[in-house]
């Protein structure tokens, strides 16, 4: 699978989680989720670029800080609404 490819795939999935996605997560959390049904990419790293499209299409927002792994990570909220 080609970088084009993973990445279409991850942010087909980064629109399913934040679709039923309920608080804030952080970027980890959404690759956690996607483990066994998205490919893994070439770097972990790679999810930044999947994460700053959601944001740039206003499917998600910062909303702050946490600590994971002992490093500063941004906090996101989701930004869609669920369709009755």
């Amino acid at each position: 699978m080609n970088n084009i490819e993973w990445s279409k795939e991850a942010f087909d999935f980064l629109k399913l989680f934040v679709s039923v996605s309920r608080g804030n997560f952080m970027a980890e959390d959404i690759r956690y989720a996607s483990n066994g049904i998205v490919s893994k990419p070439k770097s972990e790293r790679a999810w930044g670029g999947v994460i700053r499209r959601a944001e740039k299409a206003g499917l998600i927002e910062a909303v702050g800080y946490d600590i994971a792994n002992r490093s500063v990570v941004r906090l996101w909220s989701s930004n869609v609404v669920e369709q009755c």
